[in-house]
């Protein structure tokens, strides 16, 4: 067998791999699960799929590669997404309430309109990501990156945004009250005392 073949072949398989995944996720979460505890050696690659108003309620889709995907309107309450990849993914309207995040790649993600209420982003990366009109309530941004994200319009109240990076992050017209800030590399002075104003709270360390 040629090389060329053989290369052909490896992507026949790889793509036929990622639709049997594909197809096992939308039948039965319960099923899928119990399938990655038993496969844990086997990677995950939905990259760019379709999964929009799909009910994906506690996946496990721990260090998943789903970068550029559609899970717009999908529900993924309390799912398991640590260390995953969406890169550029779309969340647009996506139930993710008390979903656990941490460490994963949301840079470039779109959020708009999203229920994050009591997730756990917690050393996520959301650089650029699309955060508008999404509600954040109790959600945990400790330590995660916010640079250049846009939550405008965003309920952010009671979350916690210890220490996460600010820079050029979009709050414009926010609900940040009781929202707990602390230590946030790259927030100017200046965007502190509006947030203070608007009821958020600061804790930083003293100097």
């Amino acid at each position: 067998m040629n090389q060329p073949n053989v290369q052909e072949l490896a992507k026949q398989l790889a793509a036929q791999a990622k639709a049997d995944q594909l197809n096992r996720l939308k039948k039965d979460v319960q099923d899928w699960n119990q399938w990655r505890q038993e496969n844990q050696n086997i990677g995950v690659d939905l990259i760019g799929v379709k999964l929009n108003g799909v009910k994906l309620l506690g996946a496990d889709l721990v260090e998943a590669d789903l970068r550029d995907a559609d899970l717009s309107e999908a529900n993924l309450s309390g799912a398991s997404m640590v260390n995953s990849y969406f890169i550029g993914s779309r969340f647009i309207g996506a139930d993710l309430s008390g979903a656990d995040l941490r460490g994963a790649d949301l840079s470039l993600t779109h959020f708009r309109g999203a229920d994050l209420r009591g997730a756990d982003l917690r050393l996520a990366n959301l650089r650029g990501a699309d955060l508008r009109g999404a509600d954040l309530r109790g959600a945990d941004f400790s330590l995660a990156d916010l640079s250049m994200a846009d939550l405008s319009l965003a309920d952010l109240r009671g979350a916690d945004l210890g220490e996460t990076h600010l820079s050029g992050t979009n709050f414009s017209r926010s609900n940040v009250e009781q929202a707990i800030f602390c230590d946030n590399p790259g927030l100017a002075e200046g965007d502190k005392v509006d947030l203070a104003v608007q009821g958020a709270i600061f804790t930083d360390s003293p100097q």
